[in-house]
């Protein structure tokens, strides 16, 4: 995994988690599946995610699920930065949260964002990057790894959102499915559009 990149959106008694994996193949071969339909890449999921969902496909079509996590079948191309997986889970939040996300890829780096106002990070080795201005905002940036094969990801998050901080995900008009732009982070992300949604039928 070149990066991978977290999201954090608090709402009502939860966090809405966005997981960007940008992942590269450095061997000169195609990496597929050994039967059809099977799975090429494998993620692990914190205990206690709920409500998983996928920018592009879901379970059942491109992703599996697996015991703790999702499956990826689509095939891996050589390159670096050849596939991209971007999920979305939600996790109970009352004001502090222990993350732990076990990683079954080595990985290069990973950022975490978080509101401007309201919200602290501490532990995992994590080093604040400052504020980063975001199309919908300005976020807190941390950043920590390389992580080994098998490592977990692990910080505190700590506080409540200040009322007046702007959500990183809008509110949806209506019910129906809707993606929203998150921005772009540095120069790590320049020009890929990072990309939310909420569920159709989701409780606002």
């Amino acid at each position: 995994v070149d990066r991978l990149h977290l999201f954090f959106e608090f709402g009502d008694g939860q966090v809405t988690v966005g997981e960007l994996y940008i992942i590269g193949n450095t061997g000169d071969k195609t990496i597929r599946a050994a039967e059809t339909g099977g799975a090429v890449l494998q993620f692990a999921l914190p205990e206690g995610a709920a409500d998983l969902s996928f920018q592009d496909g879901q379970i059942g079509e491109r992703y599996l699920e697996t015991p703790g996590g999702f499956a990826d079948t689509s095939l891996l191309r050589p390159g670096p930065n050849s596939q991209q997986v971007l999920a979305s889970y939600t996790l109970p939040y009352s004001g502090k949260l222990d993350f732990s996300h076990a990683l079954n890829y080595a990985t290069s780096a990973a950022n975490v964002l978080l509101p401007e106002t309201g919200i602290a990070l501490s532990g995992g080795n994590f080093v604040s990057q400052g504020v980063q201005q975001m199309q919908t905002g300005a976020l807190q940036n941390y950043s920590g790894g390389p992580f080994s094969s098998g490592e977990s990801v692990s910080f505190r998050i700590t506080g409540k959102i200040a009322a007046e901080a702007a959500p990183l995900i809008a509110a949806p008009a209506n019910r129906q499915e809707l993606l929203i732009a998150a921005g772009v982070l540095g120069l790590a992300l320049v020009g890929l559009g990072i990309w939310w949604w909420r569920k159709s039928g989701r409780e606002e």
